[in-house]
């Protein structure tokens, strides 16, 4: 991944995590929010993926678990910046 690209996902992954702060302190149910967000994610690798290379894709998202458990310090830390895992 080049500068450009890792800049691009930088940006991007701080205005989710943004995005998502203000939404938890709105709606404040994490299960209901993973649940439409896993449904718009998989519909973007729908628009772009074939089934295989989902179920591979989902395949290292599952091997993840442990990681991002790990680094779960509290509840909450999904929202500060660091503690993400880029699949």
């Amino acid at each position: 991944m080049n500068q450009k690209d890792k800049d691009e996902l930088e940006r991007f992954s701080e205005e989710c995590s943004s995005w998502l702060i203000d939404k938890h302190n709105e709606y404040q149910d994490p299960i209901m929010m993973g649940g439409v967000m896993m449904r718009a994610t998989m519909e973007l690798y729908l628009s772009r993926l074939t089934d295989e290379d989902i179920h591979s894709l989902l395949d290292v998202v599952v091997e993840t678990i442990p990681q991002i458990r790990r680094q779960q310090t509290n509840r909450n830390s999904f929202l500060h910046k660091g503690n993400k895992v880029i699949h």
